[in-house]
């Protein structure tokens, strides 16, 4: 363990609570901690690094009634990939029946389907730093899988199913591993959505 008192000695320091300062005392009672660096916490300090990404849709969605539509994802091994933020947004509507959201882990596919774009959330280091994980829309799902999250969404406004802003909910994903991302319509009507779903990645 590092010596606090020792200058020559590279100290850590985590406040797990990210609230409230952090307090150094020595013996004799005189602070001797001599901050050279502080770095910030994620996510914050993610998105200033480039490693915070997020995907949305490039339109208004329509879901037939009875249909979902499908975002998966697969996790490399290099990163640690946090599920942060998930938004779901359906056009008020007078349908009859629910529309949810479904989160669900290692599905069974036979193939991928379409390659999602994944943005950066720093749009100067766009393109310069690879996220270690892959997106893809509407891929052949023989099985989703376990299910993780089963959230009903409203029909008349946005729902933040893991409201980053509030709270510090997420998922911390396993590596080398799919996951499946569902809005489900189980109306009696279509049903038109916009998503977004926010992730960063840190080290292992």
């Amino acid at each position: 363990m590092a010596d606090i008192t020792d200058p020559t000695q590279n100290v850590s320091l985590t406040n797990d609570d990210a609230t409230l300062p952090v307090k150094i005392k020595t013996e004799d009672g005189e602070n001797r901690l001599c901050v050279d660096t502080i770095a910030q916490d994620s996510p914050g300090n993610n998105v200033q690094l480039g490693n915070a990404f997020y995907l949305t849709a490039g339109a208004v969605l329509t879901v037939a009634s009875g249909s979902f539509y499908d975002v998966m994802i697969i996790t490399g091994t290099t990163k640690e990939i946090h599920l942060k933020d998930i938004s779901v947004n359906v056009l008020k509507n007078a349908a009859g029946g629910n529309t949810q959201f479904r989160l669900y882990e290692a599905p069974t596919t036979t193939a991928n389907g379409s390659a999602s774009t994944i943005y950066n959330n720093n749009r100067r280091l766009e393109g310069t730093i690879t996220p270690d994980f892959t997106a893809y829309i509407a891929p052949t799902v023989t099985s989703p899988g376990v299910i993780l999250l089963n959230y009903l969404t409203h029909n008349d406004w946005e729902t933040y199913v893991a409201p980053s802003y509030t709270n510090a909910w997420e998922f911390v994903l396993k590596t080398n591993t799919k996951y499946l991302l569902r809005f489900f319509n189980n109306t009696n009507q279509g049903n038109d959505f916009t998503y977004l779903y926010w992730l960063f990645q840190d080290t292992i």
